[in-house]
């Protein structure tokens, strides 16, 4: 039997224990697929994501790199919030069309504006699948 950290000998063999043991692990969340809100599938979703690569690299003066990013946790304005590509930005109340990588961090981005993240700030950035 294998050890359990924290789990003396009489608990790890309980049925209760030895149930939970033989379960199959819990399957990841489907990955999202990428998209662009708005865009119509295919070439026109890449045109418009080139197009808004290039509105954040020339707004922050960074390059961003080629990760698609989905979602990012974070902190901005003193409360923790989730941007997801899709979805109102409960911090900003716009609605997020890209979220771009940067060696600094992360730039949100939605028509007519963006909002930078540090790397500081930030918890976990998902990309698509």
């Amino acid at each position: 039997m294998q050890a359990l950290v924290g789990v003396d000998a009489r608990e790890a063999t309980s049925p209760l224990m030895t149930e939970v043991a033989d379960r199959p692990a819990a399957s990841p969340e489907p990955a999202m697929l990428f998209f662009v809100p708005g865009a119509a599938p295919g070439a026109a979703t890449a045109r418009a994501y080139e197009e808004m690569r290039g509105y954040a690299e020339a707004r922050t003066g960074r390059k961003v790199r080629h990760d698609r990013i989905f979602s990012l946790s974070c902190r901005r304005g003193g409360a923790d919030s989730e941007a997801r590509v899709g979805d109102v930005d409960p911090f900003g109340g716009h609605l997020v069309h890209a979220i771009f990588a940067t060696s600094e961090g992360y730039t949100i981005v939605w028509p007519g504006g963006h909002a930078d993240v540090t790397k500081r700030q930030t918890y976990e950035a998902v990309a698509f699948g």
